[in-house]
């Protein structure tokens, strides 16, 4: 496919709103939805390298599962090495062995799993965790393992029928256990809840949903919607929202109007350089910020930072 600058640019956005909500909650209480942004890209790029090659009989589970092991394995463990580093440095002793688990599970891209039964994304302790954030690394891994396996199905109409159904069911089963079983940390560090983040970025391109005339046509108000639906979930949601399940349609959604629309205005302002730029460096902000601000956090014992300390990350 060809190389979309206003891509780059939203994942500009997704990385500033993760990183603006890490830096304090109060700033801006939906930045968590910055992860939503980046798994319905992830969806999206990933299964149009997929379907493009299967379309060309040139497609290999192997080489695919390679390609994403050199994208994401060595500066993912050259960071886990440094943290593991850093615990010696910096934690104490006695708090070192709770931490030893998540690393270990990081390592093995599981700590999704670890996390949901341990902590709480929101808590107090989770912002003195350096590896915390790394569930989403292996919430990716886990949904590219099985990704390819669903694409292989041949027949256009058939696997266009199973993505809808399977994205729809997994957001009511997302949603049920939130709401009926009160399960909202299980669900926040699950790949079945956040399975249909993924689908709704593969279904666009399953679709070819951006070729269409009605998006085409009316690619400027799509983008607009987008973009306005992005900034409101980042204003206007909070940590104590029934998240994922269907609270999150309204970011995935947004984010998907914009894919479709690579021609606007709107994508023609997220391709400025300055954004393209955030967008190239995106992997290495969203792993490198979070450890810097955890380790600061448990140095000083407390969330806040002061505006030096701030710059300083």
């Amino acid at each position: 496919m060809k190389f979309r600058n206003d891509i780059q640019g939203l994942r500009a956005i997704a990385v500033l709103f993760v990183f603006i909500f890490h830096l304090s909650k109060d700033f801006l209480p939906g930045g968590f939805i910055g992860v939503d942004v980046f798994f319905v890209i992830s969806g999206y790029l990933i299964s149009k390298i997929i379907l493009s090659k299967i379309d060309k009989n040139n497609f290999s589970l192997k080489d695919f599962y390679i390609s994403r092991l050199k994208r994401i394995v060595p500066a993912y463990y050259f960071l886990l090495i440094v943290v593991w580093i850093g615990f010696f440095f910096i934690f104490l002793n006695a708090d070192i062995g709770k931490f030893k688990l998540s690393h270990f599970w990081a390592t093995l891209f599981n700590s999704n799993y670890y996390f949901s039964n341990v902590d709480n994304y929101f808590g107090a302790s989770s912002t003195e965790n350096p590896l915390l954030h790394t569930w989403t690394l292996g919430i990716e891994m886990q949904f590219y393992f099985f990704l390819p396996l669903l694409l292989l199905i041949r027949n256009k109409r058939l696997l266009n029928v199973v993505l809808i159904i399977l994205t729809a069911s997994l957001f009511t089963y997302g949603t049920y256990e939130i709401i009926y079983n009160q399960n909202k940390s299980a669900m926040y560090f699950s790949l079945l809840a956040r399975t249909p983040e993924f689908m709704i970025g593969v279904i666009l391109s399953a679709l070819n949903i951006e070729k269409k005339k009605f998006v085409i046509k009316n690619s400027l108000f799509i983008s607009i919607i987008g973009i306005i639906g992005l900034i409101f979930s980042a204003f206007f949601y909070e940590e104590s929202l029934m998240f994922p399940g269907v609270s999150s349609l309204i970011p995935c959604l947004s984010t998907a109007f914009l894919l479709c629309t690579p021609a606007s205005k709107v994508n023609y302002f997220l391709s400025n350089k300055l954004f393209v730029f955030i967008g190239e460096i995106s992997y290495s902000v969203y792993l490198w910020h979070w450890p810097i601000m955890a380790f600061l956090r448990y140095y000083n014992s407390k969330y806040a930072f002061s505006i030096f300390e701030m710059i300083g990350v």
